[in-house]
């Protein structure tokens, strides 16, 4: 099952930044969910690449998200973001980062996916912007950094998925995927990422392993 992945400009800019090789290695491997999830961004990534000096650059990543559909920043967005800086989540001067956690949760997507350590992505921020989504009726969004969507080791910790159980849904991925290790890692990923979203549970998920053919 594909996720609804919002990226924010972060991951944008990096798949083109050389001065950080490990990051751009990591943001190029990244890149390669969107063969089979959906990729988003919104009117605010596109402008804040638009705003780039660097022609050069500029030019390079807008030809990279050309195909990937935008989120409005629309009313409901802005509205949701001056919730966040009511609640002091973010500050005045970290608005675009609001406008993005709230383009990203009124678009329903599953998780939004940054660099942004200081600002965006940390346990805490995430776990008081989605206080804030319940508690006016929005669904929960996931924060994560690029590198973080492929190890799932720490993924099936995040949820408590048990040894056994992660064993059993390897197992099944394995029998797919015997000599392909990347797909066999992003698959597991794929699966566990789904749970933790709360769109089916760890026992659906594998039930549809079981049933699913070789190569599926």
């Amino acid at each position: 099952m594909a996720l609804r992945i919002y990226l924010d400009t972060s991951v944008v800019s990096a798949y083109f930044d050389d001065r950080y090789p490990e990051r751009q290695k990591d943001t190029v491997a990244f890149w390669k969910l969107s063969d089979e999830h959906e990729f988003s961004l919104s009117e605010l990534t596109k402008s804040e690449i638009q705003n780039t000096q660097d022609e050069t650059r500029k030019n390079q990543m807008l030809n990279h998200i050309g195909n990937l559909s935008l989120v409005p920043i629309d009313d409901s967005v802005e509205h949701l973001a001056n919730l966040y800086l009511e609640n002091r989540i973010f500050s005045p001067t970290t608005l675009n980062d609001a406008l993005h956690v709230a383009a990203a949760t009124i678009s329903r997507r599953d998780v939004l996916v940054s660099w942004n350590f200081r600002h965006l992505v940390n346990r805490r921020r995430r776990a008081r912007i989605n206080e804030v989504n319940i508690l006016n009726g929005y669904p929960t969004i996931g924060l994560r950094i690029a590198n973080m969507m492929f190890d799932y080791l720490k993924a099936a910790r995040r949820i408590d998925i048990t040894d056994l159980q992660l064993d059993q849904l390897c197992n099944q991925i394995r029998s797919d995927y015997p000599d392909d290790e990347m797909m066999f890692e992003l698959h597991v990923l794929r699966a566990i990422l789904v749970v933790e979203s709360g769109r089916v549970s760890l026992d659906q998920v594998l039930k549809e392993s079981e049933l699913q053919p070789p190569g599926v």
